[in-house]
């Protein structure tokens, strides 16, 4: 029950699970080498014997801002890059990951495709080059500050490549050597492109301008002008007389950081990068561009129509401008150049025709952040597409229609709850799916796609009859049990705000819920009626939790000014009293059963406060970071705690002394629940579920769902269940000292019950 926001998670460092690629290829040379698996046998040094006995390794996507990506010339293989460095290959056809490639040790720049389908390069930030041969994605050039932009010549005999303007280097694709190196003045170039007959080379500016230089001698022909400054990306026609350059003119605000961060290869500020910190030297930066800078503000745009600029080469004169809300990142022509298309900051695709500049198509992908790379398919009759959220998306312009996505096959847990009875558990997070899991058949029974944002809370009632399940997008759904088929759609709420968390009484009579802007709200039960909505703190509510007569609701906030939690009176809303978290926000609290006292989490500290007294005791200190989620037994008699650190705590609630402390192995832990058998649930932001005897420090067995109702789980000992289909999801095991193949796994291991 906590914010998402890469503030947040890049706080964590967490491992990500290592590859390994069953999925069919693209054509018999390139399925050849992905079955290959050259270094299965080495596996074992990545996941040591003594730590773990089993390990699933599953086939991720990106789990970040996906930035520029590259296409193979017959459309089949797409090779997608992100801002925390990971490069992955797909199949196109089949939305499936194929591999994922040598990682950079930070973002990635640049990325292309030669278009002989021969090789992929890319470049990061910090100006390292890699070359990959293809298909068997060989490195065979890697060099360090280098390039931060590149780009293959139509013919594919080179490769054009400048770091931060310093000069324009031309190398053969036979070995990849320097054989030309233009020594240019100039500001930053961020973003070059070839002609089509392989003569010029185009390269936008950070100030505006797009220069046309002789790729054979290495002479300035002309200077374009007319976007504001930060040309993102630059594309002849395919005939060759025209260019296009597509603008990032700012236009989310006029703090010179954004231009830094845009400098360094970097995402625009938005709300939830308000916290992250600037790499570099600003004084430097800021010295660098004092012609666009003037005293420390980026100057007023004041033409609004320069986000994608049409030249006409010859003339040098524009034929065609058009403004994209909120900043042009990318623009492109279709193969045939009747069409063109751009992608900007306001999760905006537009389509348009390529002489008279009418709108074909316009598509808003909400909820991506932004959207910030796109390039045609060959038949040009689609268009693919990245954003902010991490996803690839495959776009028909002619049915305004997203065909396909090439998402993440992971993503953070939330929340997970187990039905008083033992017999469900219920889980939902980032990927916005609710599913629900039979622990006494151990299989997956329902999956509910419904949300449009994260799922932030599922909640059992205390009958274990209704599951409710509160969401980022500003509703609560309710489920009723439904025998044998898990459960069914019962009603839903509309919230104005993003909910954050919810509850309900014992009774089933009030459901309340605490949103992003600090409010509660109450609704009737039965009739989904609000019933009232208070303003209770000044920032998000964190937690919601009904007192088991139902009278009184206890309500906390993450806000630094307003760490309270308080206590609410149901019937009218009266604030009865507050208690201080001490400059820690509250992420969890848990009503000890029987009595007037509750337990919070004070950042890494668990504390106790009296509802009778009003005063507030430090039970103990907790785990090392912050606790995100705890949870008391079923008796009463212990605590489970986890959080930002990973690890999984259990407490003698007489006393206060720790029972049991052991990593989860899941990155951070967002979430526990118990059991009535007295094992208990963990959720992490790696994805699985796990179920612990409260005396082992290794899982009973883990749990992972998947998107269309594929899902494994799996014992320590190798033995797994799972949906038919999800292999396309698993690429294989370690088990003790020896690595599998996913065939290999599979065969030997799945069983049919445990």
């Amino acid at each position: 029950m906590k914010f998402t926001a890469i503030a947040r998670i890049l706080l964590a460092l967490t491992g990500l699970f290592i590859l390994l690629i069953v999925t069919p290829g693209c054509n018999d040379d390139l399925e050849e080498n992905l079955r290959s698996y050259e270094n299965i046998d080495n596996l074992q040094n990545y996941y040591p014997v003594s730590d773990k006995t089993v390990e699933l390794l599953i086939k991720t996507g990106h789990k970040y801002r996906a930035r520029n990506f590259a296409l193979s010339p017959d459309g089949k293989i797409l090779i997608s890059t992100d801002v925390e460095g990971k490069v992955k290959a797909w199949d196109t056809r089949k939305g499936r990951l194929l591999r994922d490639l040598d990682a950079f040790p930070d973002a990635v720049y640049s990325s292309v495709y030669s278009p002989d389908g021969k090789y992929f390069a890319a470049t990061s930030f910090r100006g390292e080059l890699r070359v990959w041969s293809i298909p068997d994605f060989k490195i065979i050039r890697k060099t360090d500050n280098f390039a931060n932009k590149i780009a293959f010549s139509p013919n594919s005999k080179l490769l054009a490549a400048t770091h931060y303007g310093e000069s324009i280097k031309l190398l053969d694709t036979n070995e990849f050597n320097v054989i030309k190196d233009f020594e240019i003045k100039s500001d930053d170039f961020s973003c070059l492109a070839f002609s089509p007959d392989s003569t010029l080379i185009a390269a936008g500016h950070s100030s505006g301008d797009v220069d046309i230089w002789d790729a054979r001698t290495g002479k300035l022909i002309k200077t374009l002008d007319g976007l504001y400054f930060w040309v993102y990306s630059v594309r002849f026609s395919p005939d060759g007389k025209k260019l296009m350059g597509a603008s990032c003119v700012l236009k989310l605000g006029s703090k010179w950081k954004e231009l830094y961060r845009l400098a360094y290869g970097l995402e625009p500020f938005d709300e939830e990068d308000s916290q992250q910190g600037l790499p570099g030297d600003i004084t430097k930066f800021s010295e660098k561009y004092s012609n666009i800078i003037k005293n420390g503000k980026v100057p007023k745009i004041t033409n609004p129509n320069t986000d994608v600029v049409v030249w006409d080469i010859a003339t040098g004169k524009q034929v065609l401008s058009y403004p994209h809300p909120k900043s042009a990142y990318c623009a492109d022509y279709s193969k045939d150049g009747k069409i063109i298309a751009s992608v900007g900051a306001d999760n905006r695709i537009c389509v348009k025709d390529a002489v008279t500049g009418k709108t074909i198509a316009s598509h808003i992908i909400e909820n991506a952040k932004f959207l910030n790379y796109l390039i045609f398919t060959p038949d040009g009759k689609s268009i693919y597409f990245s954003g902010g959220d991490g996803v690839i998306r495959l776009y028909d312009f002619r049915k305004d229609k997203i065909v396909k996505e090439f998402a993440r096959c992971e993503s953070l847990v939330q929340s997970v709850a187990v039905s008083s009875d033992g017999e469900f558990m219920a889980s939902g997070g980032e990927d916005k799916i609710i599913r629900i899991w039979n622990m006494k058949t151990q299989e997956l029974v329902n999956e509910f796609d419904v949300h449009r944002k994260a799922i932030q809370e599922v909640r059992f009632d205390k009958s274990g009859n209704y599951l409710l399940a509160g969401s980022s997008d500003g509703s609560i759904t309710i489920r009723q049990k439904d025998g044998d088929n898990g459960f069914k759609f019962y009603k839903g709420i509309e919230s104005v705000r993003p909910i954050m968390s919810v509850d309900v009484t014992d009774d089933l009579k009030i459901i309340a819920a605490g949103d992003v802007m600090g409010y509660v709200t109450f609704w009737d039960f039965e009739t989904g009626k609000q019933i009232r909505r208070q303003k209770t703190h000044r920032e998000s509510v964190l937690c919601v939790r009904f007192t088991p007569d139902g009278k009184k609701l206890l309500v906390s906030s993450h806000n630094e000014y307003d760490d309270t939690i308080k206590v609410l009176d149901v019937s009218t809303g009266n604030e009865l009293m507050k208690f201080s978290g001490e400059g820690h926000p509250a992420w969890s609290i848990c009503l000890l059963p029987g009595t007037e006292t509750f337990l919070f989490s004070g950042g890494s500290f668990i504390k106790k406060a009296d509802m009778t007294t009003g005063k507030v005791t430090e039970a103990n200190k907790g785990d090392r970071g912050a606790i995100w989620s705890m949870a008391i037994s079923p008796d009463g008699k212990k605590l489970v705690t986890g959080g930002f650190r990973g690890e999984l705590n259990i407490w003698d609630l007489n006393g206060f002394k720790k029972i049991n402390s052991f990593a989860g192995d899941q990155g951070e832990i967002e979430s526990v629940a118990w059991m009535p058998d007295g094992s208990f649930v963990s959720a992490g932001s790696e994805s699985s579920i796990r179920v612990w005897a409260e005396n082992s420090d290794k899982p009973e067995y883990t749990l992972y769902g998947f998107r269309d109702k594929q899902w494994i789980i799996y014992k320590e000992d190798g033995r797994f269940k799972s949906s038919p289909d999800v292999a396309e999801f698993v690429g294989g095991a370690v088990i003790g000292a020896k690595a599998y193949k996913a065939l290999d796994y599979f065969n030997n291991y799945k069983v049919t019950s445990f």
